[in-house]
Order: structure tokens, then sequence, then C-alpha cells
């Protein structure tokens, strides 16, 4: 938990980069077929990924900026008691995957209490729509 999967980026951007400057090498034998066909296979499976990592990504960015939102909007009306929807992340890549974005259970807990602190309000509490 202290050292998400998605703080390796860097290592892994180096490590594409490093496999791309050996696949050169690779190109040069007599074994060019299979080894283009292993290659377009990979990139298949990464942009797959890719393409759902950067939506959870996203759609988590909307999600708390919408909370976000909603809380300056109840401070300004004067609403002191917030309520968040929560939400699911659908892959590793998310900021708050494997993280506790609130509790559901009580407003007097970490990190509800942080939260409401940080933003002005008496108390933030989580739910499930």
């Amino acid at each position: 938990g202290y050292y998400p999967g998605r703080c390796a980026s860097f290592c892994v951007v180096l490590f594409v980069a490093a496999d791309i400057a050996l696949a050169a090498g690779l190109l040069e034998t007599d074994a060019r077929l299979p080894i283009k066909c292993a290659a377009a296979a990979l990139v298949v499976i990464f942009a797959y990924n890719l393409a759902f990592g950067v939506n959870d990504v996203f759609s988590t960015h909307i999600k708390i900026s919408e909370n976000e939102q909603r809380i300056e909007e109840c401070r300004e009306a004067g609403i002191m008691n917030v309520e968040l929807p929560m939400f699911v992340t659908h892959s590793k890549y998310s900021a708050v995957s494997g993280l506790k974005y609130l509790d559901t259970e009580t407003y007097d807990t970490w990190p509800n209490n942080h939260m409401a602190a940080y933003y002005g309000v008496e108390s933030i509490i989580g739910y499930w729509e």
C-alpha cells in the first residue's frame, strides 16, 4: 500500500525503451517473422491496457472534481455537513486505487475529518449510490 504500482511507471518507460533498443538487433536475425508477430501482439495488449487505464484515470479525475465542486457549493450555501457520492475504480492506475477515499460509516474518522478541515466544513461523509 505504500508503493502502489503506478509509481513504477517511469521504470516501465525505461524498460520499454531498452526493449526497443534490443529489438533492433533481433530483427537482423533469421527469425524476423515470429519476432514481428510477438511484437505486434504485445503492442495490441499494451494499447488495450493503456486505453483502459487512461479512461479510468480520467473518470476518477472527473468524479473527484465533481465532489470538490459539490463541497464548494455546499459551503457557499451554508451547508456545513456534506455528503459525497462514492465511486469504484476499475484499474490499478487510478489515483485512489487501493486507498480509502472516504468513510461511509462515520464522519469523525480519517480521511473524512481531514478533508472537512481542509475544505472548511464541519463534516464530510461518503455514501453509495
